[in-house]
């Protein structure tokens, strides 16, 4: 998702206040020549993606060693490349096409113009065909630094679905309104008392990140895991469970059709409950004390449906988990293809394409 400036004055205060050599932000006067910035652009992407940071910064009206704000007259949205708009030509010229943002704003007095570019983490950001990368103050073919190159697809390869940001500067009243906080954190375990110590611990489990406005940007494991409605956001629509009961051994006739919108970690316990009664039995008494008997064991039906939850491919639109029951049979269907061969299930290495989620759950 692309980030969304909010607070603007927060964003600057917080990016003059790092250090100067941080190669994910830059600063300029007055400099907009068209290739000079597309160059920026790349290396900046780039820079991003080996500090793992969401997105870097071009900004102009500051000085770069100083940090002092002495106002500028770059215009990008007025700004033309030949016959087009700059930022349409700019957007062109970059490979793979990665978010841009411009925000213009009156900070201390003076015109500051602020270019958020959000890397897409597929592959080096390349301009006109080109990757850059920061080596110092100056923009140097990525093709000259191997390593980095190296490091920057070994980055990109493990990045996943989880790891995006699906709702970006959130505030603690979102936190409380799209998801379910408190439960969340009895499930985690976490008793601290403080909210800051508590939204450290959800920092540490990957599940939200702080920004530079001051704000929180929430990643799409914590939404995958507690949001009140997975609908909310247009990556998970349609991802909520569902959950069948059919009469006989075919869909000729459904008693029960369940469809939810709920983070799958804080309805799990629901899902197994309903599904586990429409599998029982009925109860015995073992040892004295009454106990349910089920068609299938609970430990086995507690592995599936967990296993379709973490494996599915969430990048599959229009597509959710479903469970299936009829007569004879439970059938548990999960958006995606298996990452290893149907028949090399039992002797091939466990891969997950949500190790994240996987984890957590």
């Amino acid at each position: 998702m692309a980030i969304k400036i909010e607070d603007p004055i927060a964003l600057l205060d917080n990016l003059r206040a790092l250090p100067a050599e941080v190669d994910w932000v830059e600063f300029k006067t007055n400099n907009d020549n068209a290739t000079a910035i597309g160059k920026y652009v790349s290396a900046l992407a780039n820079a991003a993606i080996l500090r793992e940071k969401s997105e870097a910064y071009l900004v102009w009206g500051i000085e770069d060693h100083t940090h002092n704000v002495v106002g500028t007259d770059v215009s990008l949205n007025a700004k033309k490349e030949g016959n087009e708009p700059f930022l349409l030509w700019l957007s062109k010229m970059l490979d793979p096409r990665i978010n841009l943002l411009v925000e213009t704003v009156d900070y201390e007095g003076e015109n500051v113009e602020i270019l958020c570019v959000t890397p897409s983490y597929e592959r080096p950001v390349r301009f006109q065909g080109q990757a850059y990368v920061r080596i110092g103050p100056a923009q140097q073919k990525l093709s000259d630094y191997p390593d980095l190159e190296r490091s920057i697809w070994q980055i990109t390869s493990r990045f996943s679905f989880e790891s995006s940001i699906i709702q970006p500067n959130a505030t603690v009243d979102d936190l409380n309104g799209h998801y379910d906080f408190t439960k969340l954190l009895e499930l985690l375990e976490i008793t601290a008392n403080s909210l800051d110590a508590k939204l450290d611990r959800l920092v540490g489990e990957g599940l939200i990140q702080r920004n530079l406005q001051g704000r929180i940007d929430v990643l799409a494991l914590m939404a995958i895991a507690c949001a009140k409605d997975l609908d909310m956001f247009p990556a998970l629509s349609m991802k909520g469970m569902r959950l069948l009961e059919f009469e006989g051994t075919d869909k000729d006739t459904a008693r029960e059709d369940l469809a939810g919108t709920r983070g799958y970690a804080v309805v799990f316990s629901v899902l197994m409950k309903r599904l586990m009664s429409l599998l029982s039995l009925g109860e015995e008494f073992i040892d004295g004390i009454r106990t349910s008997i089920y068609e299938i064991p609970e430990v086995a039906i507690r592995e599936f449906v967990a296993n379709a939850l973490v494996h599915q491919d969430f990048t599959r639109q229009g597509e959710r988990p479903t469970f299936e029951v009829y007569a004879d049979r439970v059938k548990i269907i999960n958006p995606g293809v298996p990452l290893i061969e149907a028949d090399r299930f039992i002797d091939s290495p466990s891969k997950s394409r949500n190790p994240e989620f996987s984890n957590l759950m």
